[in-house]
């Protein structure tokens, strides 16, 4: 892709607040260097992850105190045309090389350092907002096929949360830009981090692991002619997986692909990948039912999750999941069996763990040991749980239809959980919507 031009330049963004503090050690004379987006590169190797124009902040781990591996860092921003380089001393890296300096002051490249330390989540926040509002226009007559990060991000979360009625403002729906007007085809895949990133309290490093995983996958995306748009929501990655190709390689092939590269290249960067969950969705051609591959996407998410062995997962290979979809598009709740609402309230008003537990057992063919081996508990623990089971509900478990309904109710319900969030998420797009429309 090319870079937009844009009226946003680099000394713009270093007069912003978050800004506050940071000091300009070499470049100068590019400070009038037009910004298209702001990245966090944590890896030593960055070919191919730059698309031109983008402002990089690191806190150097890729590198460290190494002079010679900081040298390679910098040079390889030049060469892709990265416009400067925000550095947080410290951590890693305790002081700026003279020839790091040299380099950038030979090709007008600005090196910036913080001398404590800084969330990188509020600079990124705070400048791709002031992209996309000055941007975005321009963007559009430059190329009307190319979108920055902050557009990807809206149109993703638009495309993906919102039904065609809840985007429409007016009876009419926003304009959608021309790369969604051509004619492809879709899939939504979800990469959950959850077991990847801090419970809390480290917002900055979680933001990098996030964007290090977008640049990564949207890099193996290019080399198989997939477009891809991608937004980072809570602790999960969704990115929207658009083929214009003719090619004989169908895009369910190429996002296999995509994803066995992806692996490897985390891989080598240490990722624990036995815990990472990946869904993929239906395909659709039409933007409007976007939306519907989403809702698959997190249907395999939480087959996948289930059996970490399957991931990644097509929707096409989730099983039950499958048939549990339109079920919960109509009237999940007059589906959910009443004994599981009551394993449910009981669960919230004690703080149990009835709900996983009878789901195990039933997973596992009713194999007391196993079950209690999955679970981490003691055989009395487990027959005291299975016998406040019996206590609220007085269903025979031998009886396989009831076993059966039961045991669909429960994962009905863990469904519904999911798409309950899902939803809570659109209602709170719903206002940024209206204003961005």
């Amino acid at each position: 892709m090319t870079m937009t031009p844009s009226s946003v330049q680099v000394e713009d963004i270093l007069k912003s607040p978050v800004f506050a503090g940071a000091k300009i050690v070499a470049g100068r004379a590019g400070l009038v260097q037009p910004v298209r987006w702001v990245h966090i590169l944590e890896v030593s190797q960055v070919n191919g992850m730059l698309r031109g124009g983008e402002f990089v902040l690191t806190t150097g781990i890729g590198f460290g105190n190494r002079e010679e591996g900081f040298l390679s860092y910098v040079k390889q921003l030049i060469e892709g045309g990265a416009v400067g380089l925000c550095i947080e001393l410290g951590t890693f890296v305790t002081e700026i090389p003279h020839s790091v300096v040299k380099l950038a002051n030979l090709h007008n490249f600005p090196l910036v350092v913080f001398s404590f330390q800084v969330h990188f989540v509020d600079i990124t926040q705070e400048i791709h907002t002031l992209l996309l509002g000055q941007n975005s226009v321009q963007s559009k007559q430059a190329s009307p096929f190319l979108l920055n990060r902050a557009e990807e991000q809206y149109w993703v979360t638009t495309l993906t949360l919102l039904k065609g009625q809840e985007r429409s403002q007016d009876g009419q729906e926003p304009s959608l830009p021309e790369v969604f007007l051509q004619q492809a085809v879709y899939r939504v895949l979800i990469l959950d981090l959850s077991y990847h990133l801090s419970p809390s309290g480290q917002e900055s490093r979680d933001t990098i692991a996030m964007e290090n995983l977008v640049q990564v996958v949207q890099l193996h995306c290019d080399k198989q002619d997939i477009h891809s748009f991608a937004a980072i929501r809570h602790k999960r990655v969704i990115l929207l997986m658009q083929s214009t190709s003719t090619k004989g390689n169908s895009l369910k092939n190429s996002i296999s692909i995509v994803v066995r590269q992806t692996m490897h290249s985390l891989q080598t960067q240490g990722w624990m990948l036995n815990s990472l969950a990946i869904g993929i969705g239906s395909e659709v051609q039409d933007p409007s039912r976007i939306f519907e591959s989403y809702e698959d996407a997190i249907v395999a998410l939480i087959a996948a999750q289930q059996s970490p062995a399957t991931s990644p997962l097509f929707i096409e290979d989730a099983g039950i999941y499958r048939w549990l979809v339109p079920r919960l598009r109509c009237n999940s709740e007059r589906m959910t069996h009443p004994d599981v609402q009551q394993l449910v309230t009981y669960d919230k008003n004690h703080g149990g763990q009835l709900v996983e537990t009878l789901k195990t057992y039933l997973d596992l063919d009713r194999n007391k040991q196993r079950t209690a081996d999955k679970l981490f508990i003691h055989r009395q623990t487990l027959y005291h749980r299975l016998q406040q089971i019996q206590d609220i509900f007085q269903m025979n478990l031998d009886d396989p239809a009831q076993r059966l309904a039961l045991h669909l109710s429960v994962y009905l319900h863990l469904l519904q959980q999911e798409f309950d969030s899902a939803q809570s998420d659109s209602r709170r797009k719903t206002s940024l919507t209206a204003e961005q429309s």
